[in-house]
């Protein structure tokens, strides 16, 4: 495919741009040579108020540097000026071909620090999202298809947050859920993970109360600055952000699945204690963990930096993992099956553990029984 056929495509597509900017590398070796930038201005009528960046002609670049061919969007409020669509299309040009001499591509969730976006002043990070937020959107009419990315501009301590979080795959969710206005540049910076735990219990809370009144009865409020201190005072670790943020929405005394009870702060200390002193006793001593947590998880039964979130009335908890073996991630979930040690569980950080349950609760995965239980 061309470039003019992948211009008459877009425009099949969308319309004739309201401007056209056409940028030339500073060297064959920079690709592509030539690439092109579209803006669709604002259309009032339609409640539509940002003017959208499209460019043409990374999707015609070497397919090596790149897993498919993609093209770049980004939206900004308003109706841009000739001027400002010149800065704006330099600056996402510029970008590309530092990314092409990178040997490197744009993919989704991918992370780019310390970019100068023209009207975007007050932020100098960006993060590569995928255009339709989950339903890819194309320009249609291509072969093959073109598949659109979004760069977002974001703060410096929201690339901080976003970075920090695993898997990688979570950031855009986090993003979207977190950022409401993510198309304005004087827009002030949002802490993401605490949105984004705030948006999950709400989803969460909504569902227990429509479908266990019992449970949602059972909710307690959130922990105080001063309960969280006192617990990693005493247990001489810092907890994770997005579990620090979601204990100040509910702070344990609450239900999940197969009688598993989120845990309080209270009760983190008091199982956390318990283990320890186990673990002293030399009650561990014999057994040996699972041959699948090996270099993923400690080759012990029991560590002082596990924490404890959930537990069932059975023994078994699950546990924020602070002290991970080389493959692992800190912050990873582990489960700790009385009966079988500890086991490797397929989720990065507290985080994607809440999102999924929270995803599979309102998907309909657990049963409700008439007592108002959930099970798996």
């Amino acid at each position: 495919m061309s470039l003019n056929l992948l211009k008459e495509a877009y425009i099949s597509h969308y319309g004739n741009p309201d401007y056209l900017l056409r940028l030339e590398s500073s060297s064959a070796d920079i690709q592509p040579e030539v690439l092109e930038t579209a803006f669709l201005f604002p259309i009032e009528e339609e409640d539509l108020f940002v003017t959208t960046l499209t460019t043409l002609g990374l999707s015609l670049v070497n397919k090596n540097n790149y897993d498919k061919p993609i093209e770049l969007v980004i939206d900004v409020l308003g109706k841009l000026s000739s001027s400002d669509c010149d800065l704006l299309g330099n600056a996402v040009a510029n970008l590309i071909w530092q990314v092409s001499l990178a040997k490197d591509g744009f993919r989704e969730n991918c992370l780019f620090r310390n970019i100068d976006i023209p009207i975007f002043q007050l932020m100098s990070d960006t993060l590569v999202i995928d255009r339709g937020y989950g339903n890819p959107e194309f320009i249609e009419n291509t072969n093959p298809p073109v598949r659109l990315l979004e760069i977002v501009p974001i703060h410096t301590d929201e690339a901080n947050a976003l970075e920090a979080i695993y898997p990688p795959e979570l950031r855009m969710i986090s993003l979207i859920r977190a950022v409401k206005d993510r198309t304005d540049p004087n827009r002030e910076s949002v802490d993401i993970v605490l949105q984004v735990i705030i948006d999950i219990w709400t989803r969460l809370e909504s569902w227990y109360e429509r479908e266990s009144s019992r449970m949602y009865a059972r909710m307690m409020e959130g922990a105080s600055e001063e309960d969280i201190r006192n617990l990693e005072e005493t247990i001489s670790l810092s907890l994770p952000d997005d579990f620090v943020n979601s204990l100040k929405q509910h702070n344990g005394n609450h239900e999940f699945y197969d009688a598993y009870e989120y845990l309080s702060t209270e009760k983190i200390h008091e199982l956390w204690s318990m283990m320890n002193q186990l673990k002293n006793e030399g009650r561990f001593n014999d057994f040996e963990i699972d041959p699948q947590g090996i270099n993923i998880i400690q080759n012990t039964w029991w560590d002082s930096r596990w924490i404890p979130f959930a537990a069932d009335s059975g023994g078994n908890l699950i546990c924020i993992d602070l002290n991970p073996e080389i493959n692992g991630i800190h912050g990873q979930i582990i489960y700790h099956e009385r009966s079988q040690g500890p086991l490797v569980s397929p989720c990065q950080s507290f985080l994607e553990w809440l999102w999924l349950y929270s995803q599979n609760l309102i998907s309909g995965k657990y049963e409700v029984d008439n007592s108002g239980f959930i099970h798996t």
